[in-house]
């Protein structure tokens, strides 16, 4: 199943947990390694990478426009 950033974008503003799980899954790596680069530890890195994707679930509902999900995340 191929899904394009927008189908992604419209499931998690409709609270769509496959959708959250298919940004999740694409992003996940790159995310955590961005919080490595400030944690001391990977446990650490691992709590800023989970805050890190409640808040862009948070601000995906809230309608913050995004042009480009790798742009806005990285």
């Amino acid at each position: 199943m191929i899904v394009d950033d927008d189908e992604i974008i419209a499931g998690c503003r409709k609270n769509n947990r496959q959708m959250q799980n298919l940004l999740f899954s694409h992003y996940e790596r790159r995310v955590f390694a961005i919080c490595m680069r400030y944690a001391a530890s990977h446990d650490d890195a691992r709590d800023i990478q989970q805050e890190t994707f409640i808040k862009i679930f948070n601000a995906l509902q809230a309608g913050t426009q995004v042009e480009s999900l790798e742009r806005w995340i990285s």
